[in-house]
């Protein structure tokens, strides 16, 4: 195959991808999605939003744009970790663990903010390289809360990487 078809069909796959990824996530629920602080140090001309956590009062400036998207979520768990507290533990594709690893990499200190539905329900701090694909973090829900949303976002989870399967994305 010519160079020039082999381009024009990466591109119409890529751009398929574009269309289709964001359109299938709109009628699931419960999807996470994770955001990066912005931090003291940013260009002014980046875009912004405001996340406000409901029951601690805690307010993050996050950049627009989200660090890992939905479609990148392979799954979550809720975890008990050592120090007893649940934990939420999401698995994430290979372009979803690029991007943890190369962020947590360039921006230490930061924290990365974890959205469902629009509400801000956990952040971490950035402590030091993320590798693996595995990201770990509490959260200011209940147990209760957790317990209920945890079964939902995974089921959203699965449909979303099966229509990426039917779809070969």
């Amino acid at each position: 195959m010519p160079k020039s078809l082999t381009r024009l069909f990466l591109c119409s796959l890529s751009l398929a991808a574009l269309l289709f990824l964001p359109a299938c996530d709109k009628d699931l629920p419960d999807l996470p999605t994770f955001y990066l602080e912005m931090g003291n140090a940013y260009n002014s001309l980046d875009q912004s939003q405001e996340l406000n956590f409901a029951n601690s009062g805690l307010h993050y400036t996050v950049y627009n744009k989200p660090l890992i998207n939905p479609w990148n979520v392979l799954n979550v768990e809720l975890v008990r970790v050592d120090n007893g507290k649940l934990a939420l533990r999401f698995y994430f594709d290979d372009e979803g663990q690029r991007e943890l690893y190369r962020n947590s990499v360039t921006n230490m200190g930061r924290m990365i903010i974890t959205v469902v539905d629009g509400r801000p329900i956990g952040a971490r701090q950035i402590d030091g390289p993320m590798q693996g694909g595995v990201f770990y973090t509490f959260s200011e829900l209940t147990e209760e809360e957790l317990m209920e949303l945890v079964p939902k976002m995974q089921e959203s989870v699965r449909e979303l990487n099966q229509m990426k399967r039917d779809n070969d994305l």
